[in-house]
């Protein structure tokens, strides 16, 4: 299952229906795409998508988005229960499933109009055998009309712990 597991896409064309929205606040975008070993991850089996007025924090499963004094955003893993904090290190840390591994605290930091991207995985214990997961978040922050297709080319900034999963 690896090979099509590791075809699936990692950055995907937003759904908009119409042309983007316009606002005058920076924007939280949101594409929550799921797929499954179930049917070989031929096709998603669903997608969300939701875009948020950024005004201060959210949390995002593990990853937390904070508004700094600049402008930008911090993009940081929240800390877990039994997790360890080291300087900008959280030890030990398992809500990725296992391995369990280390971690930044504060991944990286995003400015007006960048778009950066997080990547990790994880093995899980499940009704007596193992789930695969992996996560993708491209992340952005875009001034008044957000671009079409806002995830092309390279991200800014970009944080990868893809653990070796047997």
């Amino acid at each position: 299952m690896a090979t099509p597991r590791n075809r699936v896409p990692e950055i995907s064309s937003l759904p908009f229906g119409q042309p983007p929205p316009e606002s005058f606040e920076p924007v939280y975008i949101c594409h929550n795409i799921s797929w499954s070993e179930g049917n070989e991850f031929h096709q998603p089996l669903s997608e969300k998508f939701e875009i948020t007025e950024f005004s201060g924090a959210i949390k995002n499963r593990l990853l937390g988005f904070k508004a700094a004094s600049d402008g930008s955003i911090k993009i940081r893993f929240e800390k877990s229960s039994g997790a360890k904090t080291q300087g900008n290190v959280l030890l030990g840390f398992t809500s990725l499933g296992a391995p369990a591994r280390t971690v930044p605290f504060e991944i990286f930091s995003l400015a007006l109009g960048e778009w950066g991207q997080v990547r990790y995985n994880g093995r899980f214990s499940w009704n007596g055998g193992w789930k695969y997961e992996k996560w993708v978040y491209n992340i952005g922050l875009f001034p008044g009309i957000i671009p079409a297709n806002p995830f092309q080319g390279s991200p800014a900034r970009s944080y990868s712990n893809l653990a070796d999963l047997w």
